[in-house]
């Protein structure tokens, strides 16, 4: 078998729509927006950053 050639391109089939997991993409994302913010700061984050991130907060919050 031969090496690809850096050049290339890799044409794959698009992905079956039956095998998408929208919790898991959800989870994903939310995990995303954690390490990035966490990577950005020498502190750790509070919890109401923490819960900003994640669309989550008092009911006082959920008003606006």
């Amino acid at each position: 078998m031969s090496p690809r050639h850096p050049r290339e391109e890799h044409r794959s089939e698009p992905l079956d729509e039956r095998l998408r997991d929208n919790a898991a993409l959800a989870e994903i994302e939310l995990t995303s927006r954690l390490m990035i913010a966490a990577s950005g700061t020498e502190a750790r984050l509070t919890q109401d950053e923490v819960d900003h991130l994640l669309g989550v907060g008092s009911d006082d919050d959920s008003v606006n």
